[in-house]
């Protein structure tokens, strides 16, 4: 299988989710990077 670039979080868990009636969205992006997986 192929390399590809991917958006890591770095630090993902609960507390980096915030969920309203609409959806979710990932927070705390400070340790992101985009890597080859």
């Amino acid at each position: 299988m192929p390399y590809r670039e991917t958006l890591c979080h770095g630090d993902f868990g609960p507390g980096n989710i915030i969920l309203n009636v609409t959806g979710q969205v990932v927070i705390d992006w400070t340790t992101g990077s985009i890597d080859m997986y």
